[in-house]
């Protein structure tokens, strides 16, 4: 469904037990998709089904779009992307919602009973590259995890803020080989805040790569990176190049890091990438304040570390960490 001028397109509802996407070695666009390039706003997108699985850079996507002149003050929203199943799989795929526009994206949900698995560079994303604001992403079910570069991101390269991030996991939140979950500020508008609330969260790198395993909020431009909250009522583990973190490389200010457990490892494994838990200043801009609160024990080897930090003219945040063991 897409409205080209000043008329709004129509939502897109699906529902049956099992959906599947899968482009193939085909040369043509495969996806569900509600857009907008112009002054009408783009439809929902609502997919109701037992099973959904998206293969081979196929999409769900709803999104403010630039007009075929290359016009980008449409102030045509994108759609809310609504997905309730049990279970969903996004392999090398995406599901987003973006703004090239004066408009704003919209915000994506997924709510899945028994869990959300994203691998093989597959993305769960919201943009802004213009004024308009990035839309918020929810997901919640009992497991998700993220491999192979595999992401979910809600990134600000404009004027427009970028959106928040809250994952819900009533088992285990896990992130291995270069995934992420982060809200980016590049330019103008600041970056979001990322939460987490989980059982047990684990976040695993290569410990060779320069690009890390992470949950993160970073600012390279003008705005300010976002919080970033992690609770998890059993035991986190970051290995081997697996970070939480809000960073400044520009001008604006990091955000606060807080981290609440039973039990935390940090285990760098004798790696070359950081490991642990930190806010850092490598611009002009200022780190922010790290709190660890662990009710049993925090453990830390081989190189795990928990800091802020400054590598150049911004300022270091405090660091506050409460636990009843240290190892």
């Amino acid at each position: 469904s897409v409205a080209f001028d000043n008329g709004n397109a129509g939502n897109v509802l699906i529902s049956a037990q099992t959906i599947g996407l899968d482009k193939l070695e085909s040369n043509y666009f495969n996806g569900i998709t509600s857009q907008t390039q112009g002054a009408g706003n783009a439809g929902n997108i609502e997919i109701n089904a037992d099973r959904i699985g998206l293969f081979s850079n196929s999409f769900i996507n709803s999104d403010s779009l630039l007009d075929v002149d290359g016009n980008s003050q449409n102030k045509g929203n994108a759609g809310i992307v609504s997905i309730n199943a049990d279970y969903v799989l996004v392999d090398g795929s995406t599901i987003s919602s973006d703004t090239q526009t004066v408009g704003d994206a919209g915000s994506i949900n997924l709510e899945v009973t028994d869990s959300i698995e994203i691998i093989n560079t597959g993305s769960i994303s919201s943009k802004t590259s213009n004024q308009g604001n990035a839309g918020s992403i929810i997901m919640s079910s009992n497991n998700i995890k993220l491999n192979d570069k595999s992401s979910v991101s809600s990134d600000s390269e404009g004027a427009g803020s970028a959106g928040s991030i809250n994952l819900f996991t009533n088992n285990t939140l896990v992130l291995t080989n270069e995934a992420y979950v982060t809200s980016n500020a590049y330019g103008r508008g600041d970056a979001g805040s990322v939460k987490v609330a989980t059982e047990n969260l684990h976040i695993e790198g290569t410990g060779l790569s320069t690009i890390v395993t992470l949950i993160g909020s970073d600012t390279f431009g003008e705005g300010n990176a976002g919080s970033v909250e992690i609770e998890a009522f059993g035991e986190i583990v970051l290995k081997s190049g697996g970070q939480i973190s809000s960073n400044t490389f520009g001008s604006g200010k990091a955000g606060d890091v807080i981290v609440k457990a039973e039990a935390i490892q940090i285990d760098r494994l004798n790696g070359e990438t950081f490991t642990g838990i930190t806010s850092q200043a490598q611009g002009i801009g200022d780190a922010c304040d790290v709190v660890v609160e662990v009710s049993e024990s925090l453990s830390l080897y081989a190189g795990g570390n928990i800091n802020s930090s400054t590598f150049f003219q911004g300022k270091a945040g405090s660091v506050t960490i409460s636990a009843n063991d240290i190892y």
